[in-house]
């Protein structure tokens, strides 16, 4: 399932992260899963490459919704927070 916040779209699917949205090509983001209690499951720092970012999370997550927050490092306080859904 899609999510959508500020501009930014987001899909899970098995360990793929798929993120699309106002990304600075070059510029270095974080990205962090959290389940819906709060726990941390997944971070990553990627250097962006275009509008659209696919991120291996390693390990699949079980079917479940979950919180993704994207932050360029230079600006952690310009963070957007968008829930997914992960259906399989």
């Amino acid at each position: 399932m899609h999510a959508n916040s500020g501009g930014y779209t987001a899909y899970m699917q098995n360990s793929e992260l798929d993120i699309a949205g106002p990304f600075v090509s070059g510029s270095v983001y974080r990205v962090v899963v959290y389940n819906l209690i709060g726990s941390k499951v997944a971070a990553n720092e990627i250097v962006a490459e275009g509008t659209r970012q696919s991120i291996d999370m390693q390990n699949a997550l079980p079917p479940g919704v979950y919180v993704v927050s994207i932050s360029e490092k230079n600006n952690p306080a310009g963070r957007e927070v968008i829930k997914v859904m992960k259906q399989n």
